[in-house]
């Protein structure tokens, strides 16, 4: 990894970990679990953005992937 390119990542309180029901790595900067609370499944999106002096491209593929 160059540097000065981060990468997102989680950490979870172990007494949620069994309630997880789905992780997707959309890529290197996007995750989204899911988390069943009660009876209602909640999508959580983390997400390492840009940073203000990266070029528009950059940017622009975190908006679309987002």
């Amino acid at each position: 990894m160059p540097d000065g390119v981060g990468r997102v990542g989680i950490l979870v309180k172990e007494k949620w970990v069994e309630h997880i029901v789905d992780v997707n790595q959309v890529n290197d900067k996007v995750i989204v679990i899911k988390v069943l609370v009660s009876s209602t499944v909640i999508s959580v999106v983390f997400v390492y953005a840009p940073q203000c002096g990266l070029d528009e491209n950059t940017k622009n593929k975190l908006y679309d992937n987002l």
